[in-house]
């Protein structure tokens, strides 16, 4: 009796181990089931900004179709009249080099027009200091003392 007595209490010791081993066992996986479902929600995020990128990219695309094949038109076209252009990539480098341009013109263009804007108000200035002058005989007539502005 003192043996199966004995030989019970090994049974539930063991038991008892397996138990908790099983234990811990669930709990790791438990935790890799969440680190799984948290990879999941990274990688469904990840699958639907792609998604987005994606479709922005299409979008894109088709807006600039229109172009490319106007592009492609003028590369391959036969009269002649367009040689210089061996392929699209310099047909845009052209292009490129030309809105720089415009872009500096433009940029000269609004510096003169400051330029012209202040050399008129200096004018101006000046003209209303020596009418201010004493003794300075000004017309009485209101379209003699008017300065002439820029509209």
């Amino acid at each position: 009796m003192i043996n199966q007595v004995r030989n019970r209490i090994n049974d539930i010791t063991m038991n008892a181990t397996k138990r908790k081993n099983e234990e811990k066992k669930l709990n790791q996986e438990k935790d890799q089931i969440d680190e799984k479902k948290v990879e999941i929600e990274r990688l469904k995020t990840k699958l639907d900004n792609k998604k987005r990128k994606l479709n922005e990219k299409k979008h894109e695309l088709k807006m600039h179709e229109k172009f490319n094949l106007f592009l492609e038109q003028v590369v391959n076209e036969k009269d002649g009249q367009n040689k210089e252009f061996e392929n699209i990539e310099a047909l845009q480098n052209r292009f490129k080099n030309l809105k720089n341009e415009n872009k500096k013109l433009l940029l000269r263009v609004n510096n003169l027009i400051d330029s012209y804007f202040e050399f008129m108000l200096f004018r101006n200035n000046k003209l209303i200091k020596i009418w201010k002058k004493p003794g300075n005989n000004r017309s009485k007539n209101k379209a003699d003392n008017k300065l002439f502005c820029l509209k």
